[in-house]
C-alpha cells in the first residue's frame, strides 16, 4: 500500500504544517488516485531509470540544485504523474515531504507560504503547471533550494527554450505497452489488446 494519501496537500507528516494553506479546496486529485486511476501494477518503461536518475538528482539535499524547479513534460496520458508518484514513493527518507497540488492558484499559494515561512522543507508537486505558473512558482522559490524543491509537471506540447531542468516523458513503445497490460489486466484476451 502506497503511502501517498493526501488530496492535494500534505504528503506524510511535516512537523510545522499550520503555516502553509491547506489546499485540498482547490483539487479533486490525489497524487495517488491520479496516478493509478488506471493501473495498479506500475510496469517501468526502458527509460524509466534514466528519468529515475535526473528526479533523483535533483531532490538530492546534499547539493544546491542549478534551478529550483525541474519540469516533467510529455504529451496526455504517457505517464508523466505516475512516474513522478513511483519516484517519490521510492524515496523513503523524502515521501514525507511531498506536497501535491494540481491547481496552479494552490501551487502558488503553497510556494508563497514556503518562502515566506523560511524554516520548512518541501517537495512541491505541481501538476498541470504551465510555463507561466512555473516561472511564477520559480521565482517565488528561488533562493530557498537548500529546502525547497518545485517540480512541475505539465502537458504541453510547445516549449521554451530558456526553461532549465526539464525532463521528457515519451509514450511507452507497444511492447512495453503490452506489458502493462499483462500485469493489469491478465484477464482480458491477448488479442482485444491490439
Amino acid at each position: 500500500m502506497s503511502r501517498f494519501h493526501a488530496s492535494s496537500s500534505l504528503i506524510g507528516q511535516p512537523k510545522q504544517r499550520e503555516h502553509l494553506p491547506n489546499p485540498a479546496s482547490h483539487s479533486r486529485l490525489s497524487l495517488t488516485a491520479g496516478s493509478q486511476s488506471e493501473t495498479q501494477t506500475f510496469v517501468p518503461t526502458d527509460h524509466y531509470e534514466g528519468w529515475s536518475a535526473t528526479m533523483k538528482s535533483h531532490l538530492d539535499w546534499s547539493r544546491k540544485p542549478s534551478e529550483v524547479a525541474l519540469t516533467i513534460y510529455g504529451d496526455a496520458g504517457v505517464g508523466k504523474t505516475r512516474s513522478v508518484f513511483q519516484i517519490l514513493d521510492g524515496q523513503i527518507n523524502q515521501r514525507e515531504l511531498v506536497l501535491y497540488t494540481n491547481h496552479e492558484q494552490a501551487a502558488i499559494e503553497i510556494a508563497t507560504a514556503l518562502a515566506n515561512d523560511g524554516s520548512q522543507t518541501a517537495i512541491l508537486v505541481a501538476d498541470e503547471c504551465l510555463s507561466r505558473a512555473r516561472f511564477r512558482l520559480s521565482d517565488l522559490l528561488r533562493g530557498n533550494e537548500h529546502r525547497v524543491r518545485l517540480i512541475t509537471i505539465d502537458n504541453a506540447r510547445e516549449r521554451n527554450r530558456t526553461l532549465a531542468g526539464e525532463l521528457h516523458i515519451v509514450a511507452a513503445t507497444e511492447l512495453e505497452t503490452l506489458r502493462v497490460l499483462e500485469a493489469n489486466f491478465d484477464s482480458v484476451p491477448l488479442e482485444m489488446t491490439r
